[in-house]
């Protein structure tokens, strides 16, 4: 209340467009510069490391369950292995 106050309404009520169209830009400089800011991060690749980790359990748990009870777990109940869309 105190800017409507103090610059009037006008002014007050344009202040977050402006700085909303301020920050616009911001999404499309993530696309096109994220890949390569990602590749300098120590996080990003912190993340990455765990994430395969993480992957590559799941992938051996996959397949001890699968010699244990002969079930594909890629494959969803009721469907054959021809049209496997996953």
């Amino acid at each position: 209340m105190c800017m409507y106050n103090n610059v009037g309404p006008q002014w007050a009520s344009s202040f977050p467009p402006f700085l909303a169209s301020g920050f616009a830009p911001y999404p499309s400089l993530v696309l096109k510069f994220g890949p390569a800011l990602r590749v300098e991060s120590k996080f990003a690749n912190a993340a990455k490391v765990q994430m395969d980790r993480l992957l590559n359990a799941r992938k051996r748990i996959e397949e001890k369950f699968e010699e244990k009870h002969g079930i594909d777990v890629q494959r969803p109940a009721g469907t054959t292995g021809e049209t496997n869309v996953w």
